[in-house]
Order: C-alpha cells, then sequence, then structure tokens
C-alpha cells in the first residue's frame, strides 16, 4: 500500500515501509507506524483517492494484514476510497459500514447476465440473434458470465457452415 501510493506521490512513505516489516513483531509498535502512516495520508495528499486492492483473497489469510485494514478503513480519511477485489468475503468486519450505507457490494448476482440480458447482449451489441432455448442453454452453461459469453460469440463467428448454435453449446 505504502510503495503504490509512492508511485503517485514521489517519495511518500520510503522509511514508513522499512519501519513497516520490522515493526511486525510487536502489534503496539505497528499501530504507531499505522497511526502515522495516516497523519502523513493526511497532511500530504490533498486530494480524493481511490485505492484498489486486487485479488485481495491472496492475503486474505494473514491475520495481520486483516488487522491493518481493520485499523485503517476505521481511521482513513474520508477523501481516501478503498476498493477491495475478492473472489471472496474479506476477513474483515464490514457491518459498520453496511449499517452507515459506506460500502457497495457488488456479487457474483450482481456480475452475472439474465436470460434477458444474454439476448439483449447478442441482439443489441453483438447483432447475431439467437433464439430464447438457444439463450436458457446459454445461460445454464456459463452462469451468465460475459467471459463465457463472448467465448460462445467467437465461436460462432468459427464455426463451420452448417453447424447450429444448439451443437456448439453440445462441445
Amino acid at each position: 500500500l505504502v510503495a503504490g501510493i509512492g508511485e503517485y506521490q514521489a517519495g511518500f512513505g520510503k522509511e514508513l515501509s522499512k519501519r513497516l516489516r520490522t515493526a511486525a513483531s510487536s502489534q503496539k509498535g505497528y499501530d504507531r507506524i499505522l497511526l502515522e502512516l495516516l497523519k502523513r495520508l493526511e497532511s500530504q495528499i490533498d486530494q480524493d483517492v481511490i485505492i484498489v486492492l486486487d485479488d485481495y483473497h491472496q492475503v486474505e489469510d494473514s491475520l495481520e494484514i486483516s488487522d491493518a485494514m481493520e485499523f485503517l478503513l476505521a481511521r482513513i480519511p474520508n477523501t481516501f476510497h478503498f476498493i477491495l477485489m475478492s473472489r471472496k468475503n474479506p476477513r474483515i468486519r464490514l457491518s459498520r459500514y453496511r449499517a452507515t450505507l459506506e460500502i457497495a457490494e457488488i456479487g457474483e448476482r450482481d456480475l452475472s447476465f439474465n436470460s434477458d440480458e444474454i439476448q439483449c447482449l447478442y441482439r443489441d451489441v453483438l447483432n447475431i440473434h439467437i433464439n430464447d432455448a438457444t439463450v436458457g442453454r446459454l445461460l445454464d452453461r456459463t452462469y451468465g458470465w460475459i467471459a463465457g459469453l463472448i467465448l460462445f460469440f467467437n465461436a460462432l463467428q468459427r464455426k463451420p457452415s452448417g453447424r447450429s448454435h444448439e451443437e456448439l453449446l453440445d462441445l
């Protein structure tokens, strides 16, 4: 996190990074450094900042990282916004943020297409007509995930003449 901010704010937190590595042995020392990080963020960055942590599930098993995230989220200035992308719910207590409407959660149901959206995608965007039965099978096979829908579209583009949509779904 400190290194990422340093990419956009030259020289930010170089000595903090070193101290964070050595402070891991003492929770009290770790908290002091996190507070110092927060003070520097407030004093050195005067604009809205969006911090994106992709693949957060990769570090989710680290109790230290989860604790640090909770510590920072509880104290971070309002100009800082976190986006956590993860394949599972993070080990961070989010109920407070849900209660105060400070969190937007986008889950699997929000990302997957339903039958009408699949039909619209193929008809209006990809300019291909597929019947309702094919839409239903596509939904069953891809669970509505856009990557699967686009892969099917690519297969349609390369299908040998005489082969139907349904035959491609059986592959």
